[in-house]
C-alpha cells in the first residue's frame, strides 16, 4: 500500500504551486493512491503540531489495515524554506519549528518495514541525511528503509531553477514516457519538455519486460519515478543534489531494481571512514563523469568533496558536498581540509588524486539566472564598478563597516540576490571593486569594496581591529582610480579574476588543422550538452558590455573566448577549456560519393564564413548604439518610481521592541536617498493609499501628521485608501487641500463636484473635490510622457466611513480603460495605475489588454507582491511593444517595513520632423529595500511626530479609559505579563487576518468576560459568546513568553476609537453573519476574520473560491450547535453591529444596553480584562478552524 504526507511552506509563488509545486505534486499523487492514504497540510495549517498529530493518525491507520505480505511505502515531500537542522514550518500560533528528528522518530516508531520516500525540496534540506544518520548511531538500527533525495547538500541554499518538485510532477503527469526503442527492443525513459525530448542518460536505463509494460499502462511506477529523479535530477540541479540510501534492499539496489552507479569495490575503495556499506552515494554530478575532475592541482586550491560519514572530531554523520582546501599532495594522494559552513566544522581526508570523489570548479547553471548576473554585472560597469572573484564562495572574511567597526561576513556569488548588492553600489557612490558579502545574523546580502575584506586566516580566527586595515595596502583603490569609462571596468574586472580574454584562438602558431577546426561548446546553463559555436576572433573592446558580462557566469581563470552559438544566435565569452572539436554527426547519406561530400563542405564553410560576417555586423552595431548611449543618452530615458502603501506607523515606538523596523521617520530616510541616484533622468515617489488612519497617532489628529510627513518628504502623488474615509467627507476634503501633493482615485465619484456632465460618470457627479480624476501626466527631461491614473477598492463604503453621497465606481475596468483611454489622447507614451485594491482586482486590471496599463503600483492586502500579469488573449492590446514579457503588479507590504523601487528604462524613438518622441520598448526592475534599524531617522520627519505623539498619548488615554483612570497611570506601566509556558501573543496581521491567533483570542475574551461579570440576569440565560474581526486589531507584532504588556501595547492594539455593543440576535441570523464573516478568506487575507471566544467552536469550508462560497459545518456555543430558534448575546464591536464589511445579518439584532458596556471603547474593555488578570496564558484552541 502506497502513503504520501505533502508538505509546503512557502506563499511567495502562489501562481506557480498548484502547476508546478507542492499542490501541483498532490493532485499527481492522487491519481496513484486513494485518497484517504494521501496528506496535504499547507502554510498555516503545516505547523509542528498539526504535522505530527496528522501524520501519526495516517501511519496508525497504516498499521491498522497492514498486510504483513506487503511491503508499505511513503512518500514524504516538503516544499520551502529550511534551515540547517529544520523545516520551516509555520509559527504564527508561536510554536516551534518541526525537527527533522522529529519526523525520523515518528517514522521509526510507527512505520516498521516501511520504505520511506523522503523527498525535501528546500535550503539545506541535505541535514536530513545527517539526522538519518545520527538516529542509527544512537539507536543502534533503523526500523524503516530509506530513500532521502534532498535539493541541496546540508549548507546550501536550494536554487529556483527547475526544482525537483516540477521534475516528479512531469513523472507522474505521464510526461515521463516509457517508449521502445526502433532500434533496441529495451525500455527507455523520455523526459519532454518545452525543448523537447530528452532521453535518460545510458547508465539510467532500465530494462523492462512486456509484462512490467502492459502493467503499467506504459506509465513509469512509482520506484521507477524516483529512481530517475535521483540519477537525473542532478543533471539538471547542479552538481550539490545529495542523496542518501540505507537500509536492507536499499543499498545494493534490489528495491530500485538496478545497481547504484559506484561499483562495491569502489564503494571499498574511497569508504574513507565509512563505517557501514549500505550507506551508497549516488552519481551526483551534474555533465559527463570526468568533465570537472582532473588531476592536476595545486596546494590551496579550492575544490569541492562528497562525504557520507561520521566526522570524528565532532561526534557528528555529515552528507553531501562540501567545500575543501587541499592541504598537501603527491602524486599519489591529496590531503584537503573539508570544512561545513554552517557549523563552522572542519576535518581533514585523504583521497587518491583521482578520486571521483573530487570536484573542482563549480560551473554557472545552479541557483541564479545567467540573464541576471550579465544584468547585474554591466550595471556595476556602467557605474564603473565590477565585482571581485579572487576570494573563493565562502570565504570568511572581516569587514571594515561604514561605522568604524569590524564585521565578520561570508564571500558569496549568489546572482539572485545581485539587485540589493547594485543598490548599494548606487547609494554608496564608493570605489571598487566590490566583494558580495553574505551576513548570517541578518539574512542579507551587500556590496562590499575589496579594500575593506580581509579573508579570514582560519576559521576561528579573532577578527581584526579597525587599526589593522590602516596596514593593508589599498591596491585596489589604485587600480580603480584609472577606470573612466564602462569598457574598461568590464575589462578591469576580467584582468581581476585571472581571466585572460583572447584576440585569436587557436593561436597563428597552432596548426592550420585546428585553426580552421569547427567547434562546439558545453552549455551548462540549459540542457548540459555539447552545441555548435562559432569562435569569434575579434578585440574584445569592441564586444558590448552585456556579452564581456557573461564571463562572471564562470569562476575558472585562465583564457577566455568570446562564441557565437548558433542554435540560438547569441553571444558571450566562456572559457576555453568549454570548447572542443564538433563532432560530426553521422547520417544516412554518409556513404555518398566524395565529390558529393567534398562540395557539401564547401558550401557549408561558405555558409559559415557569411554567418561570422554577419555577426561582426551586429557586434559592430551594437558596440557603436551601445556608446552613443553612454555619450549621450538621449535613445533612452531611465526612471525611478519609489514607493510604499498602507504605512500606519511612524518610528520607534510603532516598532516591536525586539526588531526596531520600518516607519515614516526612517523609510523617509531611505526614501530621499533612493530618488536621488544621478543615473536616473527621473524619480518620483508615490504612495499607494491608507496613511491617514489605521493607528492611534493617526486617530487622535485624524491623518494630519500623515499629510505633514508626507509633504516634508516630498511625495508626488498618492491614491485614496480606504483608510482615508475614516473620519469622513469633510475632513478627507481638509487634508487633500493641505497636501502639496497630487491625489489620484478615477472611480470616486460626489455629486455636484461639475457643472459639466462628464462621460462615463453618474449623472449630476463629477470627481471626490481636490482629487485629480482624469488622471495627471508628468513629463520627463527627455519628453517622454508618463500618464498616471488611480483606483480605490470597491469595498471602503463596507469598510470604511465615507457619506452615502460619495460613489465608488466597482466596474474598474470600464473605469482604467476610460481614463487610460483619455491619457493616451493627451500624448502620454506610458500608462501606470497606482491602486488600492485587492490582488486579484489588480491582476484583472493589469490582464486587460483594452486598458493597456504598462505598470501596476498598488497597495491595501499588507502583503509583498512582484507579480508579472501576462495580457489577456483574444483582445488587441493597445502598446503590444510594451509588455511582452507581462504587466507587473508591484506591492509593498505595510507600515514601510521595505521601501520598494520600480525603474523603468524606456527606449525612445526619435528623429520625428515635429520634434516629438515615441516610445520603443520598456523593461522594468523592481527592489525591495528593507528598513532597518541601521537607517538614521529623518529628523524634519521626528520633529513632525514627536509633537503629534506628546499631544496624541495624553488625549488617547483619556479618550479610551476616561480622565480619571488615564491620571492614575502612564503609557509604560506594566498591565499583564504573559506566561512563560504559553504561546506567544501574536497580533500580527498576517495571522488575525488568516486564520485563529492567540491575539484575536486575548480580545474576544476580554470582551466575553464583561458581558458574562455584568449581564442582567433576566436575559432569560440565554448563550452568551463574543466576536472581534482580525483587522480591527493593528498592533502586528508577537509578544513572546515572559513579555510585559502595557498601557502603551493597548493603544497599539486596538487605537480605534469604537465601542463595544451586545447584540441578542436569533441563531439564523447568528450563523449567517458568520458565514458573512468568513467570505473574504477564500481569496486570502481579510479584515473580516471572525476570532471567538473561548466557549466557541467554528468549522467551515470554502466551496468556491471564486464565488467566495464558504458554508459553516458546524457552529457550537458552550459545547452545543447553535439552534436556528434559539437567542444569543454576542458582543462585537460597534463597527461590526453596524453591518460594515459586507455583513449586514448583524443588523438583524436587538442592541443591549448596560451601563458596564455603553460608551465603552474596545480599548477600554481589554484594560479592564487585563487589570483583573495579571498573567495571561495565550492559548489556540481551534475556536475558528477551516476544514
Amino acid at each position: 500500500m502506497k502513503y504520501a504526507c505533502i508538505i509546503g511552506c512557502n506563499d511567495e509563488w502562489c501562481e506557480q504551486r498548484p502547476s508546478l509545486g507542492d499542490i501541483g505534486l498532490a493532485k499527481c499523487l492522487s491519481n496513484f493512491i486513494p485518497k484517504q492514504n494521501l496528506l496535504q497540510l499547507y502554510d498555516e495549517y503545516a505547523t509542528r503540531s498539526s504535522i505530527l498529530s496528522s501524520l501519526e493518525r495516517l501511519l496508525d491507520r497504516r498499521n491498522e489495515n497492514r498486510d504483513e505480505d506487503t511491503e508499505d511505502s511513503l512518500l514524504f515531500y516538503y516544499g520551502g524554506h529550511g534551515i540547517r537542522t529544520q523545516f520551516c514550518t509555520h509559527t504564527g500560533s508561536g510554536e516551534p519549528q518541526i525537527k527533522h528528528s522529529d519526523i525520523i522518530e515518528l517514522l521509526e516508531r510507527k512505520f516498521h518495514s516501511g520504505v520511506a520516500w523522503i523527498i525535501l525540496d528546500c535550503c539545506y534540506s541535505g541535514s536530513f541525511g545527517e539526522a538519518v544518520l545520527e538516529h542509527r548511531a544512537k539507536a543502534n538500527k533503523l526500523t524503516v528503509k530509506y530513500g532521502c533525495i534532498m535539493s541541496v547538500a546540508p549548507d546550501d541554499k536550494a536554487g529556483m531553477e527547475w526544482t525537483m518538485t516540477e521534475f516528479l510532477i512531469k513523472a507522474f503527469q505521464s510526461e515521463l514516457l516509457l517508449s521502445s526503442d526502433e532500434e533496441d527492443d529495451r525500455g527507455h525513459y523520455i523526459l519532454s519538455t518545452s525543448k523537447g525530448k530528452h532521453p535518460i542518460k545510458n547508465n539510467s536505463i532500465h530494462l523492462i519486460t512486456e509484462r512490467q509494460v502492459n502493467a503499467s499502462s506504459r506509465h513509469p511506477s512509482w520506484e521507477q519515478v524516483i529512481d530517475f529523479l535521483a540519477d537525473e535530477m542532478a543533471r539538471i540541479k547542479g552538481d550539490r543534489l545529495t542523496t542518501l540510501f540505507i537500509g536492507e534492499g536499499m543499498d545494493d539496489g534490489t528495491i530500485l531494481k538496478k545497481p547504484c552507479i559506484f561499483e562495491r569495490d569502489e564503494i571499498e575503495q574511497h569508504r574513507y571512514e565509512q563505517s557501514e556499506q549500505d550507506i551508497i552515494p549516488r552519481n551526483l554530478t551534474w555533465t559527463d563523469n570526468d568533465f570537472f575532475h582532473r588531476t592536476k592541482y595545486a596546494i590551496n586550491d579550492e575544490v569541492d568533496v562528497k562525504w557520507c560519514g561520521h566526522v570524528k572530531a565532532a561526534n557528528s554523520y555529515m552528507i553531501g558536498w562540501f567545500p575543501a582546501r587541499i592541504c598537501h599532495l603527491d602524486e599519489h594522494s591529496i590531503l584537503l581540509s573539508l570544512r561545513d559552513s554552517i557549523t563552522e566544522m572542519s576535518w581533514n581526508v585523504t583521497l587518491p588524486i583521482d578520486s571521483p570523489l573530487i570536484l573542482a570548479g563549480s560551473p554557472f547553471g545552479f541557483g541564479f539566472d545567467p540573464q541576471d548576473c550579465t544584468n547585474a554585472v554591466s550595471k556595476m560597469a556602467e557605474r564603473l564598478c565590477y565585482f571581485d572573484t579572487s576570494l573563493p564562495p565562502f570565504t570568511k572574511v572581516d569587514v571594515l563597516w561604514d561605522d568604524g567597526k569590524v564585521y565578520e561576513g561570508e564571500t558569496v556569488l549568489s546572482w539572485s540576490d545581485m539587485r540589493q548588492c547594485v543598490e548599494d553600489v548606487k547609494r554608496k557612490d564608493a570605489v571598487g571593486p566590490y566583494v558580495q558579502i553574505y551576513w548570517a545574523e541578518e539574512d542579507n546580502f551587500s556590496a562590499v569594496p575589496l579594500e575593506k575584506c580581509v579573508a579570514k586566516e582560519s576559521l576561528t580566527a579573532p577578527s581584526l581591529k579597525p587599526k589593522d586595515f590602516a596596514k593593508i595596502s589599498p591596491k585596489s583603490k589604485q587600480e580603480r582610480s584609472n577606470i573612466i569609462t564602462p569598457l574598461e571596468a568590464m575589462l578591469a574586472s576580467l584582468e581581476h579574476t585571472g581571466k585572460k580574454l583572447l584576440r585569436e584562438f587557436p593561436s597563428a602558431a597552432e596548426s592550420r588543422s585546428k585553426r580552421e577546426q569547427q567547434w562546439e561548446a558545453y552549455d551548462a546553463d540549459e540542457d548540459c550538452v555539447w552545441l555548435p559555436v562559432q569562435v569569434m576572433n575579434i578585440d574584445p573592446s569592441l564586444l558590448p558590455l552585456r556579452v564581456l558580462a557573461s564571463h562572471m557566469c564562470y569562476q575558472q581563470s585562465g583564457d577566455y573566448v568570446a562564441v557565437f552559438w548558433e542554435t540560438d544566435s547569441t553571444l558571450s565569452v566562456i572559457p576555453t577549456t568549454f570548447l572542443r572539436p564538433r563532432r560530426e554527426e553521422k547520417g544516412a547519406n554518409e556513404d555518398d560519393s566524395s565529390d558529393s561530400s567534398s562540395s557539401d563542405d564547401e558550401s557549408s564553410d561558405v555558409e559559415i564564413d557569411q554567418d561570422a560576417a554577419d555577426v561582426r555586423k551586429y557586434i559592430e552595431k551594437t558596440v557603436r548604439d551601445e556608446l552613443n548611449q553612454v555619450e549621450r543618452n538621449t535613445s533612452c530615458c531611465r526612471l525611478r518610481l519609489v514607493t510604499v502603501n498602507d504605512v500606519y506607523s511612524f518610528d520607534d515606538l510603532d516598532s516591536n521592541d525586539e526588531s526596531v523596523r520600518g516607519g515614516w521617520s526612517r523609510a523617509t530616510s531611505l526614501m530621499k536617498e533612493l530618488r536621488c541616484d544621478p543615473s536616473f533622468d527621473t524619480a518620483l515617489t508615490i504612495v499607494n493609499g491608507d496613511v491617514l488612519g489605521g493607528s492611534s497617532l493617526l486617530q487622535h489628529c485624524k491623518g494630519l501628521v500623515a499629510i505633514e510627513t508626507m509633504n516634508a518628504i516630498p511625495i508626488d502623488l498618492a491614491v485614496l485608501g480606504n483608510h482615508e474615509f475614516d473620519y469622513g467627507d469633510e475632513v478627507l476634503k481638509q487634508r487633500v487641500n493641505e497636501s502639496r501633493f497630487d491625489w489620484l482615485g478615477s472611480n470616486v465619484y460626489y455629486p455636484g463636484n461639475s457643472k459639466l456632465e462628464q462621460q462615463g460618470l453618474p449623472k449630476g457627479h463629477g470627481y471626490f473635490p481636490g482629487i485629480l480624476g482624469k488622471g495627471t501626466i508628468h513629463t520627463t527631461p527627455n519628453q517622454i510622457k508618463i500618464g498616471f491614473f488611480g483606483l480605490v477598492t470597491k469595498s471602503t463604503p463596507k469598510i470604511s466611513s465615507p457619506s452615502k453621497e460619495v460613489v465608488f465606481d466597482a466596474d474598474i475596468l470600464s473605469v482604467a480603460r476610460r481614463t487610460a483611454d483619455s491619457l493616451r489622447n493627451r500624448g502620454a507614451h506610458v500608462i501606470i495605475a497606482i491602486t488600492h485594491m485587492s490582488e486579484e482586482e489588480d491582476k484583472l486590471l493589469a490582464a486587460d489588454k483594452l486598458a493597456g496599463v504598462n505598470l501596476i503600483l498598488g497597495g491595501h492586502e499588507h502583503e509583498n507582491l512582484a507579480l508579472m500579469v501576462h495580457r489577456n488573449e483574444g483582445q488587441d492590446d493597445v502598446r503590444n511593444e510594451l509588455n511582452d514579457g507581462g504587466v507587473l503588479v508591484f506591492k509593498c507590504g505595510m507600515n514601510a517595513y521595505w521601501v520598494g523601487c520600480v525603474d523603468l528604462e524606456i527606449e525612445m524613438k526619435t528623429g520625428f520632423s515635429n520634434g516629438e518622441v515615441d516610445v520603443k520598448s520598456m523593461s522594468t526592475s523592481w527592489s525591495m529595500n528593507s528598513v532597518t534599524k541601521t537607517i538614521k531617522e529623518d529628523e524634519a520627519v521626528s520633529e513632525i511626530v514627536k509633537r503629534h505623539r506628546k499631544k496624541t498619548d495624553e488625549d488617547s488615554m483619556v479618550s479610551s479609559f476616561g480622565r480619571e483612570a488615564a491620571a492614575a497611570m502612564s503609557l509604560d506601566d506594566v498591565i499583564t505579563k504573559i506566561s512563560t509556558d504559553s504561546f506567544s501573543l501574536d497580533t500580527r496581521m498576517s495571522s488575525v487576518r488568516r486564520r485563529e491567533a492567540t491575539g484575536g483570542n486575548l480580545m474576544a475574551d476580554a470582551m466575553h468576560w464583561l458581558i458574562q461579570t455584568y449581564i442582567d440576569k433576566d436575559c432569560n440565560n440565554a448563550p452568551t459568546l463574543a466576536m472581534i474581526n482580525g483587522g480591527f486589531i493593528r498592533g502586528d507584532r508577537q509578544y513572546s513568553p515572559g513579555s510585559d504588556f502595557t498601557v502603551r501595547h493597548i493603544l497599539k492594539e486596538l487605537p480605534f476609537p469604537r465601542t463595544m455593543e451586545v447584540l441578542e440576535i436569533q441563531g439564523v441570523h447568528l450563523r449567517d453573519a458568520m458565514r458573512q464573516q468568513l467570505q473574504g478568506s477564500s481569496k486570502g487575507p481579510t479584515g473580516a476574520f471572525p476570532h471567538l471566544s473561548s466557549n466557541s467552536r467554528l468549522e467551515y469550508l470554502i466551496e468556491d473560491v471564486n464565488d467566495n462560497a464558504v458554508s459553516i459545518l458546524s457552529f457550537k456555543v458552550n459545547g452545543v450547535e447553535v439552534d436556528d430558534e434559539q437567542v444569543y448575546i454576542i458582543g462585537v464591536t460597534s463597527f461590526v453591529a453596524d453591518g460594515n464589511e459586507g455583513c449586514k445579518s448583524w443588523t438583524r439584532s436587538n442592541r443591549l444596553r448596560n451601563a458596564a458596556w455603553d460608551d465603552s471603547f474596545i480599548s477600554k474593555v481589554l484594560l479592564q480584562y487585563l487589570s483583573c488578570h495579571r498573567t495571561i496564558t495565550p492559548l489556540l484552541e481551534g475556536r475558528v478552524k477551516r476544514r
